[in-house]
């Protein structure tokens, strides 16, 4: 209705009102650019040191972006940094036949975020594989002792039977966590992930721990 009055109504730059949606008046306006909103601030501000452990197994193929987006989203939830008291530290690890490390512990996002881009799905799925390493990285890290260390892990499925199936995957995880779950393990789930297997391998509570999902959207917006 406010279309072709000679008048820029949409409250846009240069507009001379505000009475109808941006961009829905570019016969007076002209055409407007479209922004995205601009990154939220980090909500996290504590001292951590994370490890991302991805499945890259070959079922993950059609989620790729996704995965690649969530785990990037993940980070920017966390004030990144390495000080003595403060900032939080992301290392990255990719598992399906055997795991990968492609980001050892730092706060520098560009490295972060140049080691997701490499994630590219194919074989089997070993989460055995994927836990020990990051279990190790984060025990060798002494340098930040009051970082609270966690691995979150990210999966579509079951470990397969080649290597050893949902037992090993657990005992892993157990191996993972520490006697006195110095390492918290976040187990995040969706697809043929099966509830069960998550709580078992997740740290306790599972209520808090365990984030069994029918979807990847669905974990996105829990978290």
């Amino acid at each position: 209705m406010y279309r072709f009055d000679g008048d820029c109504d949409d409250g846009g730059p240069g507009a001379s009102y505000t009475l109808c949606t941006l961009g829905s008046d570019c016969s007076d306006c002209g055409s407007r650019t479209s922004y995205p909103p601009p990154p939220r601030a980090p909500s996290c501000l504590a001292q951590h040191d994370l490890v991302l452990v991805l499945d890259q197994s070959g079922s993950m193929w059609s989620f790729a972006s996704q995965v690649r987006n969530f785990a990037n989203a993940i980070i920017g939830q966390f004030a990144l940094g390495a000080t003595q008291t403060a900032g939080s530290r992301f290392a990255v690890v990719f598992f399906a036949s055997s795991a990968q490390t492609v980001a050892s512990l730092t706060a520098d996002a560009s490295t972060l975020n140049s080691a997701i881009s490499g994630y590219s799905p194919r074989g089997l799925t070993c989460i055995s594989c994927g836990l020990a390493p990051a279990a190790a990285l984060l025990r060798s890290a002494t340098d930040r002792p009051n970082a609270r260390k966690v691995i979150l892990l990210l999966t579509d499925g079951e470990q397969s039977y080649s290597y050893g199936g949902r037992s090993a995957a657990i005992a892993s995880a157990q191996a993972a966590r520490g006697g006195s779950d110095d390492i918290t393990l976040l187990a995040l789930g969706f697809g043929g992930a099966r509830a069960a297997t998550l709580n078992a391998m997740a740290s306790s509570p599972s209520s808090l721990n365990s984030f069994p999902a029918s979807s990847l959207a669905e974990l996105q917006v829990r978290l």
